[in-house]
């Protein structure tokens, strides 16, 4: 078996200016996979990475993904390390994404649906 090694990079952060124990929320690329929501929060234990989460029809909150160890751990140490809280961080310019030769974009209608 071929085990690859995980690389997680935050590639945003924006700090929470309420005064909630959410200090960020952030997305992360892991393998090529963006996750985007997840929070920093400063717990009584110190602070925290919590997945993100979605808002039910019954008003409650429900966990969309769950990390567990190594790769919690290794996810709390890169949002400690990229967490300012002045909230000075790099700004990445918008790329402009090219279509490869010979690809075509078209545009479809609600008429081109199967269902």
């Amino acid at each position: 078996m071929v085990r690859e090694m995980l690389t997680m990079t935050i590639t945003r952060m924006v700090n929470d200016s309420s005064k909630s124990k959410v200090q960020a929320y952030f997305d992360v690329d892991i393998n090529g996979l963006l996750v985007r929501g997840f929070k920093l929060i400063n717990g009584v234990n110190g602070l925290f990475v919590k997945g993100p989460s979605q808002k039910g029809k019954d008003g409650e909150w429900y966990d969309v993904c769950f990390i567990q160890d190594p790769a919690s751990t290794l996810l709390l140490n890169k949002a400690e390390e990229f967490y300012d809280p002045a909230g000075n961080y790099p700004q990445k310019p918008q790329q402009k994404k090219e279509i490869p030769n010979g690809l075509k974009t078209t545009t479809s209608t609600s008429d081109d649906l199967p269902f």
